[in-house]
């Protein structure tokens, strides 16, 4: 895995977590809050259409990003915000020595 020129770290994305607020009432709403507001490297790795009782398009990325170990331990518990478009993060990579990650992501449904 090459790590990316800096030049291409171009595209800004947000890492949020999602997590459930009791409001006033008791009802649960979910929240978000920014963990990290990185520029990134895309890339599309593929996706395509599931029909699984309705039709899901599956979208799969890769985000390289700067190094941060919150990310590496706590990446999987977050979502990446691209464009307003909630992606899960489902394995996090270290590339070189803690000098970049890469997000796999897709879709959040």
């Amino acid at each position: 895995m090459k790590t990316p020129y800096i030049g291409q770290l171009d595209h800004k994305i947000q890492v949020i977590k999602e997590t459930l607020v009791q409001n006033t009432l008791g009802e649960q709403k979910p929240t978000q809050s920014v963990i990290a507001e990185p520029w990134a490297f895309m890339e599309e790795s593929g996706g395509n259409e599931d029909v699984e009782g309705k039709v899901r398009h599956l979208i799969n990325r890769k985000y390289t990003i700067r190094y941060s170990s919150d990310i590496l331990k706590n990446g999987s518990d977050y979502l990446v915000l691209d464009n307003g478009i909630k992606y899960e993060i489902y394995h996090v990579m270290v590339i070189g020595r803690k000098k970049h990650l890469q997000l796999l992501v897709n879709i959040h449904e």
